[in-house]
């Protein structure tokens, strides 16, 4: 099949982020900034309702395999959901506010949060000195890092080509590693690949591109996380597993 038109690719993207519930926290926060205490505390409480409202992931597939076998009446831990919602509640505010809103440490914890495949230790390492110096402001470019807006508008076609397989490979992952647990029939290769998965640190993201992917308004920014070449990078590991395993029948 041909390629899309890009640029009317990329102008339907942009218009679909533009109005999204994620993008428009990220114009809240940066109307709110300098605006003192009461507009601050204004965009912290509606961007706590706009991110509660939003998918978080969903737990290990072991634990929801054993809930719905096991134990169906049990609730399951959410610490690990609450710590993403904060986190993208950070993001935003460095977003909208600059990376000193927040501060280094938070920003990047946010990030490892959200990304928890990438190894951020050498981010750690630069944002400390750069905070205590006072050029955090400098250092990072908040709304390339985390307004995903910024991305889509910056991504050239073939970036955004590339994403969009990053994307689709992760979403297929996702979706296998998620249905294992809702009792899809095992083999030794989904074993395979969830503990791939695991090991990658992209659980969190794969998980939720399936869904994304398959509903339009999530595509955007489905798209814009896979721009990341982190996320790319990450993602070789998963497609050189799938294709082994491919070549071996």
């Amino acid at each position: 099949m041909p390629e899309p038109p890009w640029p009317a690719v990329r102008e339907a993207l942009v218009w679909a982020m533009g109005r999204s519930h994620a993008q428009r926290l990220v114009v809240q926060a940066r109307i709110s900034n300098g605006g003192g205490e009461e507009a601050l505390a204004a965009f912290y409480a509606e961007a706590g309702r706009v991110v509660g409202r939003g998918p978080a992931g969903l737990p290990h597939p072991d634990e929801v395999r054993r809930l719905v076998v096991e134990a169906p009446q049990a609730v399951w831990e959410r610490g690990t959901e609450r710590e993403r919602r904060r986190a993208a509640v950070h993001l935003a505010a460095a977003s909208g506010m600059g990376a000193g809103e927040v501060g280094g440490g938070v920003l990047v914890e946010a990030l490892a949060a959200l990304m928890p495949g990438v190894d951020w230790g050498p981010v750690a390492d630069s944002a400390r000195p750069a905070e205590s110096e006072g050029t955090l402001e400098s250092w990072v470019e908040a709304g390339a890092l985390v307004d995903p807006l910024a991305r889509l508008q910056a991504a050239g076609e073939q970036e955004m080509a590339a994403a969009r397989d990053v994307a689709r490979i992760l979403a297929l992952a996702g979706f296998l590693y998620v249905m294992h647990g809702l009792l899809m029939p095992d083999n030794p290769f989904l074993a395979c690949l969830r503990t791939r998965v695991d090991e990658s640190g992209l659980a969190p993201i794969a998980s939720q591109l399936a869904p994304q992917m398959a509903h339009p308004p999530g595509v955007p920014h489905a798209l814009a996380v896979c721009l990341s070449p982190e996320i790319a990078a990450v993602t070789t590991w998963v497609e050189e597993l799938i294709d082994e395993q491919a070549d071996a029948g």
